[in-house]
């Protein structure tokens, strides 16, 4: 391994559908963007939806050799909530959409956040149709009210998204959706490829901060969130 200058790594598990996409399709898709683009430049906006986790995650510390386990104490659960981040092409960011897993939305569940932030809840913590659908009028389209031109929305191909709603209002506010391709995002997504990591460290120490600090036990209060 020396001699031929090799390392020893771990290795992501990978789907065999994610796995089998090859250079060509890559290519293809970024050749049709090119075209799709021409003209709409530099009302361009990238969507993705992540969830956010209640757990600060592992922490590298100096100890003794020997020892089989290694622990350090601190509160955390393993729920979590998603939110939708979309960002434009010039490095503007819109506000966020935040769905909780919950029946119903309480009021003290939604101060404190960025201003224009929609809230909203489901009884997985997942987006469906309904919320991207909100997410989509009440979000992008209000941000894009004042911004003339063709428009370009990129984001993953889930049947979820394309109601007929958005699709009607897509064409009537000159949208174009740009769909990536299936199994595809982990390559291509934007957000998921440069800007989820490093917010979701940034989250992580926020919430080792809050959880040193905080007399709270337990799961991570909503109205604190």
């Amino acid at each position: 391994m020396k001699r031929h200058n090799l390392t020893s790594r771990l290795a992501d598990n990978v789907k065999p559908s994610r796995a089998e996409i090859d250079a060509q399709s890559v290519n293809s898709y970024f050749d049709e963007l090119e075209q799709t683009l021409k003209g709409i430049d530099p009302n361009i906006y990238n969507y993705d939806e992540t969830n956010v986790s209640d757990n600060p995650g592992s922490k590298q510390i100096i100890c003794h050799h020997g020892l089989k386990r290694v622990e350090r104490k601190i509160e955390h659960s393993k729920s979590c909530l998603s939110v939708m981040f979309c960002g434009g092409a010039t490095g503007v960011y819109l506000p966020p959409m935040i769905v909780y897993k919950a029946k119903n939305i309480y009021a003290e569940w939604t101060r404190g956040g960025p201003g224009g932030t929609v809230y909203d809840c489901t009884p997985s913590e997942w987006f469906d149709s309904r919320c991207f659908e909100r997410w989509f009028v009440e979000v992008f389209l209000t941000a894009m009210s004042s911004c003339p031109g063709k428009k370009c929305l990129i984001g993953d191909n889930l049947a979820a998204h394309f109601t007929p709603d958005v699709i009607k209002q897509s064409i009537e506010n000159d949208i174009v959706f740009v769909t990536l391709i299936p199994n595809g995002t982990h390559l291509l997504q934007p957000l998921d490829v440069s800007v989820f990591r490093p917010a979701k460290i940034k989250w992580r120490n926020i919430l080792e901060s809050w959880r040193k600090e905080t007399r709270i036990k337990g799961t991570l209060p909503k109205n604190h969130f």
